[in-house]
Order: C-alpha cells, then structure tokens, then sequence
C-alpha cells in the first residue's frame, strides 16, 4: 500500500515536473511582467515624488531633478520629458540642450506626444540638434496625428510660410482648422486672416469675423487688433467706432 502509494507520488511529481518545464516560457515571461509592472510602479512613485518637490512651495528642484534621472534611466516616459524640460528651460540643473533632445527623442520615438512636439521645435528651431526643418515637420505631424493642437498650428504656419512644407495655402486652412477646432487660439486668428483673404479657399467674412472674436475673448491680442480695424472699416461687421476703439483699448492693455 505505502510502496503503491509512493509509487504514484513519483509519477504525479514527473507529471508536475514536466508541466512545469512544457510552460516554463509562460512562467517566465509572467515572472518578467511583474517585474515590469513593479518597475514602472517604483518608476512612477519617483516620477511623483518629483514632480511634487517641482511645484511645492518652496519648489525642491535638485530633489525633482534627482527623482526624474533615476525614473528616466528606468524608462519612465513622463519622467523623460520632465528632465528634458529642466535641461531644456536650465530648472534645477544647467541648460543643455542636447540632453533635452536626447530624452525628448527617447520619450518621442516611444509616443509620448508633448516629447513630440518638444522634439519637432529643437529641430524647428535647430536647439541641441542641427537645424532640420523636414525632421521638425516629421515630428509635428507625430503629434498632430494624436490630436495635439500646438502642432497643427505649427504645421498650418509651416504651411503657410513654405518652410520644410510646400508652400500650400489649402493645406495651411486645413491644419490651422484642426487646431482651431480644439481651442488654439493663435490658430483661429491665423485661419481667421485667411479667411477674410480668401488666400488658400473661399473668402468668408462672417467666419473670418467669428474667428476673430473667439480668439479675442480668450486673450489673443492681435485678434483684438484684427477686430478693431474690421469694427473701424465696417468689414464683416457694420461699422461701430464704439466697439472698434473699445477693442483697440483692450489690446493695448494686455500688451503693457
């Protein structure tokens, strides 16, 4: 009975050891997903930590610079773009912008949209990076395509100017709409301008004059301008002296 019994713990233990070994692949990558999961856990408790030392009161940014290097070596994407935004603005550690392009191109190339776009402007601009206008327009269009309105704009302007783009005035209404659409405001007055032009599709003095107008109320000085001279012409409005000297006071205002 005991030599029986004895006999098929045996050949259950074989059994076990051979489940074991035929999912052995599945075991470790499970093993490996853990880890990750308590890596990017342990990444994103520093990632926090810093960047509340960053905005507390008074800000700990050699603490938040601390805490986004070591989340950044780990691969933390949030934790990336943040320490290339102090290499980039000089915040808690010496400017250099190319180490802000080096993660921004990091966080970039994983999908991290505002690295994007941080990406698209140091090649814009040629920060860090040799100037390259069809990269800077590459990565514009990166983040565009995930709905970032900064980069549309900047792609309807590129558009516009024929600057790493075709000169393409439909495409530039079409960017600048995208962006519009979503609240950008310098954008709106930009489509604006085209619209009361007719420059790039058919001239629409009422939508030029809306445009304006949404733009203006949200603070955008010279849609203020724009509004004051079509109030003071009578333009896509009926002439009123009144509102155009009233928003001509209000740009003046902001710009002192």
């Amino acid at each position: 009975m005991i030599n029986k019994s004895l006999s098929s713990v045996a050949k259950w233990g074989k059994i076990f050891i051979l489940i074991l070994l035929a999912n052995a692949p599945y075991c470790l990558y499970a093993a490996e997903k853990v880890v990750h999961v308590e890596e990017r856990s342990s990444s994103r408790t520093l990632f926090l930590e810093g960047f509340s030392a960053a905005h507390q009161s008074p800000k700990n940014l050699k603490h938040a610079f601390d805490c986004y290097t070591k989340a950044s070596e780990a691969g933390y994407l949030p934790a990336q773009y943040n320490l290339g935004r102090m290499y980039l603005t000089g915040e808690g550690t010496k400017k250099d912008y190319a180490k802000a392009a080096h993660l921004f191109t990091l966080a970039a190339e994983k999908g991290l949209v505002l690295a994007q776009y941080s990406l698209a402007s140091l090649y814009e601009e040629g920060l860090g990076v040799k100037k390259d206008l069809e990269r800077a327009v590459y990565w514009y269009k990166k983040a565009a395509d995930q709905n970032d309105d900064e980069s549309q704009f900047r792609l309807g302007l590129l558009s516009e100017e024929g600057l790493g783009l075709p000169l393409d005035l439909v495409q530039a209404r079409l960017w600048y709409k995208k962006a519009a659409d979503q609240g950008n405001i310098r954008a709106q007055n930009n489509l604006a301008s085209l619209y009361e032009s007719g420059q790039g599709g058919k001239k629409d003095m009422a939508t030029a004059v809306a445009l304006y107008h949404r733009a203006a109320i949200h603070g955008h000085t010279t849609a203020m301008n724009n509004l004051s001279r079509l109030y003071h012409f009578g333009l896509g409005v009926k002439k009123n002296e009144s509102k155009a000297q009233a928003w001509k006071r209000l740009s003046q205002s902001r710009n002192t």
